[in-house]
């Protein structure tokens, strides 16, 4: 596996990877109940994070990893 920092292209992928991971987390199902709204969130963090090379993609988002 080849880990890339992601780019602005990245932000929707990596946005639902973690939508996806979060999704039934008893402190995140509970914070936002339905999956858009925590897609919004997620959409926010990712978009926001773009600025440092310190968002990594492998694969086609199999993993992601936001610092």
């Amino acid at each position: 596996m080849t880990a890339r920092i992601a780019t602005e292209r990245a932000v929707e992928g990596v946005t639902a990877t973690l939508a996806a991971a979060f999704g039934q987390d008893p402190l995140w199902s509970w914070a936002f109940p339905d999956q858009d709204s925590l897609a919004v969130w997620w959409r926010f963090y990712v978009s926001s994070a773009l600025r440092y090379p310190w968002m990594w993609v492998v694969g086609d988002y199999d993993a992601v990893s936001v610092w």
